[in-house]
């Protein structure tokens, strides 16, 4: 699903999540300011999670939101 994202957005999603980069560090990376990174972050993050909705059904969801802390408990 990433590698499906936009390569502007990949590349600032990927650069905060795994690089540990912060929103200025990529936006001097990427020539943008500070505020289009964080814009990009959130369009691709909303793009997976709407991508991650449409593979796993409601009550699936719904499940898992009602069993959280049960399952970090263990």
């Amino acid at each position: 699903a990433v590698s499906d994202l936009p390569a502007a957005q990949r590349t600032a999603l990927v650069g905060r999540e795994l690089g540990g980069f912060t929103h200025e560090e990529i936006a001097r990376q990427m020539e943008i300011s500070p505020g289009a990174t964080k814009q990009l972050i959130y369009r691709a993050r909303l793009t997976l999670r709407n991508a991650v909705g449409a593979l796993i059904p409601f009550p699936m969801i719904a499940w898992l939101v009602s069993n959280t802390a049960r399952i970090a408990a263990i």
